[in-house]
Formats: structure tokens, sequence, C-alpha cells
């Protein structure tokens, strides 16, 4: 276990999509179903969702089909992860699920969260894609973990930000300045480092 994870019981918020979940891999794998004949472009920018050629608008409606199809259910849970969330819960911080993802599929992604991880999580909580900003502030978050930038850049300042670095964001960090105190994870081994290392200056 990492040293310091019990010196102090944090608030953890965490996004789902590619931080908990394979999100990506498994879009991937349902466009293919779909759409067969089309060649997904790996280089795609993140104007692009995700990453397969997808205007926004039009990806919006797809994530809403895979989101209630057979294949959000066969989404794996990001590497590392399982053991992560397991360890932060058996420290005694409690966890949050934050997600932009549709209120209407609460049910089916908490069942789904909770195959995977047990019932670790004291709420999920799912904003239509509304902003994240109040709801970490409302929950009183310590941590924030994230992929999006967007996310991180507009709860900076009101929490401490790991941001996960992924195969599709990885140009956007690239690119974009971080401000000072956000923690820069390429995995979770990563976010653990930096939650250790949060609890050792408490």
């Amino acid at each position: 276990m990492h040293k310091n994870l019990r010196t102090k019981k944090l608030r953890i918020a965490l996004d789902c999509d590619d931080v908990l979940l394979d999100t990506y891999a498994s879009l991937q794998q349902f466009y293919k179903i779909q759409y067969p004949m089309h060649i997904i472009n790996p280089d795609a920018h993140l104007k692009t969702w995700p990453a397969i050629g997808m205007e926004r608008v039009k990806f919006i409606d797809f994530f809403e089909q895979w989101s209630n199809s057979p294949y959000y259910l066969r989404t794996m849970p990001l590497d590392g992860a399982i053991d992560a969330v397991r360890q932060l819960y058996q420290s005694g911080h409690t966890l949050y699920v934050v997600s932009h993802s549709f209120s209407y599929l609460l049910e089916r992604r908490w069942g789904h969260l909770r195959n995977w991880f047990g019932d670790v999580f004291t709420d999920v909580i799912l904003l239509d894609g509304n902003s994240k900003r109040d709801t970490i502030k409302q929950i009183r978050s310590d941590v924030f973990v994230d992929d999006c930038i967007r996310n991180i850049l507009d709860c900076h300042d009101v929490t401490s930000c790991i941001a996960m670095q992924n195969k599709i964001n990885r140009q956007i960090f690239i690119q974009t300045p971080m401000p000072d105190g956000v923690f820069i994870a390429r995995g979770w081994p990563d976010v653990m480092s930096v939650i250790s290392n949060k609890n050792r200056c408490h």
C-alpha cells in the first residue's frame, strides 16, 4: 500500500470515461460494427469524437446508441483502476464518480461500475454534459481526477486536480499550458503517487 494513504481521509472525485473505464476502446469497437467500411483515423484531433472522424453533435447521438447497447456493458476498466480504487476505498477515502454522461443512464452506469469495482462509491453523479465545477464544489472534493482538459481548467482553482493523460488527449496535453498545482498522470500508478504525496503534506 502507498505510504500515507491513511494519513488524511480525502474526498476524491473521479471521472468515469477513460479514467475508470476504457471507454475509448469500447466506442471504437462499437463504431467498427456500426460503420464497418469507415477507416478510423488514429491521428484525429479532439475536434472529432473519439478520434473516429465524427463531429461532436453526431458523436453525442452515437454515444447514446453505444450507452444503450451490449457494448457498453462490455467496457473494461482502465489498467490499474480496480486495484487503485479499492485501495483508496479501503484506506477510508470517500469516492465519487462525476461524469458528463446522461442522467437517465444512472442505474445502468452505476450497476456496471459496481460489477467491476464493488460498492465503493458514495455517489455516481451524471451531469448531462453540464459543467463539473459546481458539483466538485458541492461535494467539497479534495482531489479531482479527469482526462478532459476543459474540466481540469474549469476546476483547478476549487480542488487539487490530476489530469489523466491518455492516447486520446496526449497532443492536447502537450499543447495546453497547465495551471500551477495541476498534476499530470500517465496512469493509475501516477494518480496514487500524487494522492499519497498530497496526504504527506497534511
